[in-house]
């Protein structure tokens, strides 16, 4: 007898071995960078890095990303499915307006849930003449449950812990029948970023950045995350450059580079790579690979960017600081991303719609 899977079904970016499926389940941005996920701060960080989890709140209050199913499309006849959503809620003594001096050590903390529910779809067994003579399917439901923390002074770090909980249930409509079994993971995760124009600007007193000219900001980082009773990590690298003229983004740059490593008698690893590349803070093109044989393209809109230029050219203009200050950190993004592997298998195409302020 002979079965034939979805192409979701290989190994997992994280998980002990009974998780050896749904290494598509992250957020557009991304698999549209080759899955380089772990250096990346988002609504959707406690999928990736528990650790990154914090940084997003330095700036925001809360982070939702909406529920959307998304069809992962593998032979002809059938597809499997998938829809995560998110929300994150923490705040920074800078948010929190505790930190009057600038030089002081700033601290934030975070709190997460995500959701993910997967659908393998109906794939088939064959006889030995091929013909199909059973019809199997399986669902993977997982919720996260992330903590973190973090701290600016001159560099910042974060670290997390996310609890996740997992469902699994498989259907046949021949000899193996109805199943459904638990399982559970604890994951932890830490990142280091070097603001190198923040620093500068510490130990020159300011002068470094003068508010009316255009300056170029380089912030390297690297990143680790571990599920605890796995024998699999991830390291990652990455560099993110930014252009800003004022309180607005001019362009930006982001190059990650990322290793999964299983640590047994064999010492398995895989890489990844992944870029992207932002206009005005408003348009992101994205793309990448990983695994060696899928290519990932991806695009980002966000109105943060729209809304910061709007009010850089007075054609918007806040009555109220406290309403500047919500216009200023208000975002909504949405996410596109799209993934060619093996010739055998369709095009894979995910969307995000995401919220935060």
């Amino acid at each position: 007898m002979m079965v034939h899977n979805s192409p979701v079904l290989a190994q997992s970016k994280v998980g002990q071995p009974s998780e050896s499926s749904l290494y598509w389940i992250d957020s557009p941005r991304a698999i549209a960078m080759g899955r380089c996920s772990i250096n990346l701060v988002d609504n959707q960080s406690a999928l990736h890095n528990p650790g990154t989890t914090a940084l997003l709140h330095f700036d925001k209050f809360l982070s939702v990303s909406l529920p959307r199913e998304n069809s992962v499309s593998s032979y002809p006849y059938y597809s499997s499915n998938i829809s995560t959503s998110s929300i994150s809620a923490g705040a920074s003594t800078k948010s929190l307006k505790l930190d009057r001096d600038s030089d002081r050590l700033t601290v934030a903390v975070g709190l997460s849930y995500v959701r993910s529910e997967f659908d393998s779809g109906p794939y088939f067994s064959y006889g030995y003449e091929g013909i199909p003579i059973e019809i199997h399917q399986w669902y993977r439901d997982a919720d996260y449950y992330t903590g973190s923390v973090a701290a600016q002074f001159f560099v910042r770090v974060g670290v997390g812990y996310t609890y996740r909980q997992i469902k699994y249930r498989s259907t046949s409509t021949g000899r193996f029948g109805n199943s459904s079994s638990d399982d559970y993971a604890h994951d932890i995760g830490a990142i280091l970023e070097i603001p190198i124009a923040d620093i500068l600007n510490w130990y020159n007193d300011g002068s470094v950045h003068d508010p009316s000219s255009i300056r170029l900001e380089l912030t390297p980082s690297v990143a680790y995350f571990e599920t605890r009773h796995s024998h699999e990590g991830t390291l990652g690298l990455g560099i993110r450059s930014t252009l800003r003229s004022v309180n607005v983004m001019m362009g930006s740059l982001i190059i990650t580079w990322e290793r999964d490593s299983w640590r047994d008698i064999f010492n398995k690893y895989t890489d990844r790579v992944g870029g992207e590349i932002g206009l005005l803070g408003i348009v992101y093109v994205r793309t990448g690979q990983c695994y060696d044989t899928i290519n990932t393209y991806g695009l980002g809109l966000s109105l943060h960017g729209v809304l910061a230029w709007m009010m850089q050219m007075q054609w918007i203009k806040p009555r109220s600081a406290t309403f500047a200050h919500f216009l200023s950190s208000v975002d909504v993004t949405i996410d596109y991303a799209k993934a060619e592997a093996y010739d055998d298998y369709d095009d894979t195409k995910f969307f995000k719609v995401g919220f935060s302020f």
